[in-house]
């Protein structure tokens, strides 16, 4: 991300990756002081989906950086919001052009099914390769509107596309994130099938990567007391 953070829109999608990129932006934000600037965030959910749309704003609170407000909207066929990956990574770029940002990071992040217990299943090759191209076709999409938003280079970084959970884990864990922002994360007080899903997933993943789970009360809602930012 360098050291302008002023010209930085992450995409946050109520999940793990979003927040450690969102941590990784504002550790890079202290680092290097007022010089710096300030990254923002970008909600990359339906504007209908409460549940998602708070994670993402307490993802902006713990972990300190502004949520913009999403402004642009890809319709669809049938007049409804249009959620194809392509169209959200357009979306996001529009927006950020329009605030006068140039480069927007995309915390996509793509694993195997089936494999290593603990977050070692490998990264969905197609997946990643075909978010890769997305990324770098929107970029340039983008550049031959520069005339129109005035941002003549706008690039789109994916710094998870390579990895598996394990990995994620692994930085998270040397960025200090700790269990109350990880329980900002949408799927942590999630009562249904695919919250729990999520949750056992990333336990798995953070446990082996030497994360303070508070494993004795196990690792979920109710599990210990945590500090859930609202």
């Amino acid at each position: 991300m360098g050291e302008d953070f002023s010209r930085v829109l992450i995409m946050v999608d109520k999940d793990f990756p979003s927040l450690v990129a969102a941590v990784n932006a504002k550790e890079g934000m202290v680092a290097l002081g007022a010089k710096s600037g300030e990254a923002v965030l970008w909600p990359a959910v339906g504007a209908e989906d409460a549940s998602r749309l708070e994670a993402c704003l307490r993802i902006s609170e713990g972990v300190g950086l502004g949520l913009v407000e999403r402004r642009s909207w890809s319709e669809g066929p049938s007049h409804g919001v249009w959620s194809s990956p392509s169209r959200l990574l357009l979306d996001a770029c529009t927006d950020a052009a329009n605030l006068g940002r140039s480069e927007v990071v995309w915390p996509a992040h793509f694993v195997a099914k089936g494999g290593a217990a603990g977050g070692e299943r490998g990264v969905n090759l197609e997946l990643a390769t075909r978010a890769a191209d997305r990324a770098l076709l929107v970029s340039r999409l983008m550049a031959l509107d520069a005339g129109v938003h005035g941002v003549p280079s706008l690039r789109v970084e994916m710094p998870f596309v390579d990895l598996n959970d394990r990995e994620v884990a692994d930085l998270a864990v040397d960025l200090g994130v700790s269990r109350a922002m990880v329980e900002c994360c949408w799927w942590w007080s999630e009562a249904g099938p695919e919250g729990e899903v999520l949750r056992e997933r990333w336990a798995a993943a953070l446990k082996a990567a030497g994360f303070a789970t508070g494993a004795e009360s196990g690792f979920g809602p109710g599990s210990g007391t945590g500090n859930l930012v609202r």
